[in-house]
């Protein structure tokens, strides 16, 4: 009765392994985008740098959340974050 209790724990732990190296290559890829869009890297994207974007350009300011004409890596995470827990993932 051990081995299958064994079996099913290792089958969870290696479930979880792997759903975390999903959710690091995930962070990866969405720090490379924001990177790729920040020309001038300044850490933050201004409207014609976000333009690079669709779904960025189309919802800008409503991602600005402190409307200063950018977004930081914080408020871009944090929409991010929004869409997949929606469901709207790019």
């Amino acid at each position: 009765m051990r081995h299958p209790i064994l079996v099913f724990v290792a089958s969870i732990l290696a479930i979880t392994s792997v759903m975390a190296d999903d959710k690091d290559k995930s962070m990866a890829d969405e720090e490379a985008v924001f990177k790729s869009l920040d020309r001038d890297t300044d850490q933050r994207l201004s409207k014609t740098e976000a333009s690079g974007d669709e779904m960025l350009s189309d919802h800008f300011s409503m991602i600005d959340a402190d409307g200063d004409g950018y977004l930081t890596k914080r408020e871009y995470t944090a929409h991010l974050k929004e869409m997949k827990s929606s469901g709207k993932e790019r």
